[in-house]
């Protein structure tokens, strides 16, 4: 890279890269200097003659421990002088909803209930080439195999994956060895066999209670044994959780600076 002076006002050397509309980043870098810091106006001294690419720019200032932070700016003025290119901007645009925290991590909006991030892949790996993110794999989620939409699971029916379970509880009769379901032993006052008539029966001592088969009310199945079901809430399919996808919950890293107050400190 051409080498140009740094003027002596500078508060901070930097380095700028143009941001389309559309969130791509050009990885073009040109030699910057921040030369003043007025309210929200940014003056930055841009090295060469040609004008910015456009509206949008993603700057990196170097901080005094020589690392970078970068923040999205808009350019409101432009003049060229001498070697330099003045530029006045503001922080703001597209390059900076990119840099913010909800810009670079994976959402789920109210209506497709499917993660995504708020542009395109093209757009982060653009930026991720030039330095100014670091992918990262925030997390996994299961999501659904048809439609790749959030599910909610429940454990159900092994048969048609319905969720409406009902698994009665049983009574074991010790001393006729009779068992049936808990509703047949009840009376009014007591616990009574209807096998043997034994009344007054109490629990660990006459009897034991003893779950039974699984029963769906959907289809009739019965079995010892619940499914993990998910069900879609996009649309709507119904599907055993073995069949779900794991999907990467993939974000961004940035090194942003988040104030303007920190150019003081930059002389």
């Amino acid at each position: 890279m051409q080498a140009f002076r740094n003027p002596s006002s500078a508060l901070a050397s930097a380095i700028t890269y143009p941001v389309l509309d559309n969130g791509l980043l050009i990885d073009s870098p040109r030699i910057a200097w921040i030369t003043e810091v007025r309210g929200d106006q940014i003056t930055i001294e841009l090295s060469g003659h040609e004008p910015p690419v456009g509206p949008s720019l993603a700057v990196g200032a170097y901080l005094p421990n020589g690392s970078r932070a970068f923040f999205g700016a808009v350019i409101h003025a432009d003049a060229a002088s001498d070697d330099l290119r003045s530029l006045t901007v503001s922080r703001g645009g597209v390059g900076e909803r990119i840099l913010a925290e909800e810009g670079r991590v994976p959402v789920l909006p109210d209506r497709e209930f499917r993660f995504a991030r708020a542009f395109s892949d093209a757009v982060y790996t653009s930026w991720e080439h030039a330095g100014l993110l670091r992918r990262r794999v925030l997390d996994k989620v299961l999501v659904c195999p048809k439609c790749s939409s959030v599910p909610t699971f429940r454990f159900g029916c092994q048969h048609c994956g319905a969720g409406n379970i009902d698994r009665p509880l049983m009574v074991h009769h010790f001393a006729c060895a009779w068992v049936a379901p808990l509703e047949q032993f009840q009376t009014d006052t007591t616990l009574q066999c209807p096998k043997c008539q034994t009344k007054h029966l109490i629990a660990g001592t006459d009897f034991e209670y003893t779950p039974a088969q699984h029963h769906c009310q959907s289809c009739g199945w019965k079995a010892n044994e619940l499914e993990q079901t998910g069900h879609c809430i996009h649309c709507d399919f119904r599907f055993p959780i073995h069949q779900a996808i794991e999907q990467d919950m993939v974000g961004y890293d940035a090194d942003r600076l988040d104030s303007l107050a920190l150019f003081s400190n930059l002389e």
